[in-house]
């Protein structure tokens, strides 16, 4: 870039540099070498930098790997792997692919965590009812000997007012046939006196 002009990303994009990676040794490159051998890495280990400075190697490396696996797709993209978590926004080509098989792995291991807290909690609820099903027929047998005494002490209740209403009854008989005799009693003295 000339001398004097604004440093600017736009700018970095159009400009093509020549830039050789030799110091800067990434996770990626060992991967990267380890797959298609050092030979091969070697030979395309100069590249052209779209997005840095000639001096900035750790950045150039981006950009250089990334035009290093665009040529290497065509020949056999099952040899790569996604890059590591520190790459930001850069999957390699068959990274989406593998990304879905782990997502729906995920969406399925989730999924039977899902269905097995289901199961936990159909079962803590069946033992609650179970519980509460258990703890009202215990409720229900210790109510029956209150209702058995209530309805015994009802049985004596009503006895005690049948005595009662027998006692009055007999009572008022005896009273009528009190008066009855008094009032014989009464004609037949006055018939006396009535005679003499």
């Amino acid at each position: 870039m000339p001398a004097g002009k604004p440093h600017s990303s736009l700018q970095q994009q159009q400009q093509q540099q020549w830039c050789l990676i030799s110091k800067f040794v990434s996770p990626e490159e060992q991967v990267l070498r380890a797959q298609v051998g050092l030979g091969i890495y070697t030979a395309l280990q100069a590249a052209i930098c779209l997005d840095t400075s000639e001096d900035d190697a750790q950045g150039c490396i981006w950009s250089c790997l990334l035009l290093l696996l665009r040529e290497l797709k065509a020949t056999n993209p099952i040899l790569f792997l996604p890059f590591s978590a520190h790459t930001p926004g850069l999957l390699l080509p068959d990274a989406a692919g593998i990304s879905q098989q782990q997502q729906q792995q995920q969406q399925q291991q989730q999924e039977q965590q899902k269905k097995e807290q289901q199961q936990q909690q159909q079962q803590q609820q069946q033992q609650q009812q179970k519980k509460k099903e258990q703890q009202q027929q215990q409720e229900e047998m210790q109510q029956q000997p209150q209702q058995q005494q209530q309805e015994q002490q009802q049985q004596e209740q009503q006895q005690e007012q049948q005595q009662q209403q027998q006692q009055q009854e007999e009572e008022e008989q005896q009273q009528q046939q009190q008066q009855q005799q008094q009032q014989q009693h009464d004609r037949i003295i006055l018939f006396l006196w009535g005679v003499l």
